[in-house]
């Protein structure tokens, strides 16, 4: 089934990413001395875990809409079952995220930031500093671009977006 690749795929990307990500955070906080925030989170679990999910489904079903790999008619329902394999926390968190990343489906740069945001706080375990959450925001075109690929190969590998 083609929600079961997705989920999978897009479960691995997610760990694959949060990982990069806290390295990356690791790295931004050690070149900032007066930062005195500390990475306290290293696991992929909690609001990071379902902050990424929700970017991600918004990411597949803005391509799987803009590429056409469900027909119109069918879209909703092949969401809805997608929605329910990749949901591994409780829907009404997950819908607060996508709800969340939806209110900026056309302004990408925000949309990365607000994702970048929500996983650098997870990761410090407070609110990041602007530069902390630029870091984190620059590393989600790659998040978007391996979850594109997942969902593309799971519709035969064609059609990747522009």
């Amino acid at each position: 089934m083609i929600t079961a690749t997705i989920s999978s795929g897009l479960d691995d990307v997610k760990r694959l990413w949060f990982d990069h990500c806290v390295v990356a955070i690791e790295l931004a906080l050690f070149a900032d001395k007066a930062e005195k925030a500390k990475v306290i989170h290293t696991m992929l679990d909690g609001a990071a875990s379902v902050a990424i999910t929700g970017y991600q489904f918004c990411s597949a079903s803005g391509l799987i809409a803009k590429q056409s790999y469900i027909a119109k008619g069918s879209r909703q329902d092949f969401l809805d079952l997608l929605l329910g394999r990749i949901s591994e926390a409780g829907m009404r968190e997950l819908s607060r995220y996508i709800k969340r990343y939806e209110q900026v489906s056309d302004e990408l740069e925000t949309q990365r930031f607000r994702t970048g945001l929500d996983v650098a706080r997870y990761v410090i375990g407070q609110e990041p500093t602007m530069m902390i959450s630029l870091h984190a925001a620059s590393l989600v075109q790659t998040l978007y671009t391996s979850t594109c690929k997942v969902v593309a190969n799971a519709f035969g590998g064609s059609r990747l977006p522009n």
